[in-house]
């Protein structure tokens, strides 16, 4: 029969714990594909749709997302008709977020705060609320209570170096790997040139 009466068959025998699981995975399934459409369409509005989706393709979502932000740095108003697009796209019908009312209050806003940017600089200073000088984390009995939070561009640093750490790792690897295949390749040539006496 059709696969699809099959597995609603198959589906249908599960125990109701394993079938919440079966929910859970394919939610996860759908929100992974909503999260890469999400990420291609943000890379093709920020004009280098190419090489974003490229490499996000290619090596997942972990650094590809981290290198882009960091080729690309758009405006206020780019980042809210980005963030507008996304949030749009959260009320759709085929969204289990379909019709919120937080979202489309939200969709209204970040509107109102893009028609001021674009008609005047001097509102969109206004709407934007500055960092204050430190931040601390304030969840009541939490373990870390009262700890500061980093400004955004330390937390860009870290991340920064952390990457690149990772990468000098990765080729310092790579590098003991390589020396590993010369040695033995080595090693192999003196054998064998011994076992068959050099040549003569």
């Amino acid at each position: 029969g059709d696969i699809n009466s099959i597995w609603a068959r198959a589906r249908e025998a599960l125990p109701p714990r394993i079938s919440c699981l079966v929910d859970n995975v394919q939610l996860l399934r759908r929100s992974a594909e909503d999260a890469k459409r999400d990420a291609r369409q943000w890379a093709a509005s920020a004009g280098d749709g190419d090489f974003t989706a490229a490499r996000a393709s290619e090596e997942g979502e972990g650094e590809a997302g981290e290198e882009a932000a960091s080729v690309y740095q758009s405006d206020s108003i780019g980042n809210a008709t980005r963030l507008i697009d996304v949030v749009r796209s959260a009320v759709g019908a085929d969204q289990i977020t379909a019709g919120s009312p937080e979202l489309m209050a939200t969709i209204e806003q970040l509107c109102r705060f893009q028609q001021s940017a674009m008609s005047s600089t001097a509102e969109l200073q206004a709407t934007i609320m500055p960092e204050r000088r430190e931040r601390l984390i304030s969840i009541p009995g939490g373990a870390f209570c009262g700890a500061a939070i980093p400004p955004q561009g330390q937390v860009k640093a870290i991340k920064s170096q952390q990457i690149c750490a990772s990468r000098e790792g990765e080729r310092m690897i790579q590098g003991i790997q390589n020396m590993a295949g010369t040695d033995k390749t080595d090693h192999s040539a003196a054998v064998r040139s011994v076992l068959t006496g050099f040549g003569e």
